[in-house]
């Protein structure tokens, strides 16, 4: 489990990061906070969650793609 944290960590605090950073993951886990008790897998959501904007690359269009990537070689 560390180093799912470590990678997380490392990619959301990249100083080139202005909006898909750290603080844009508490966003994320705020609105979901309102709407947990709904959900079956919550666990498996906040996972999710941490590695939706893993990969991030300005000029890139595949940031999404290459995330979800990361995501299934940790799970």
């Amino acid at each position: 489990m560390n180093l799912c944290w470590d990678e997380v960590i490392k990619n959301y605090s990249n100083k080139k990061r202005f909006y898909y950073n750290l603080n844009h993951l508490q966003h994320m886990f705020n609105e979901l906070q309102e709407v947990e008790d709904f959900i079956e897998s919550i666990d498996s959501i906040r996972l999710a969650v941490f590695y939706h904007d893993l990969i991030y690359k300005v000029t890139s269009t595949e940031n999404e793609e290459q995330s979800s990537e990361a995501f299934e070689k940790r799970i």
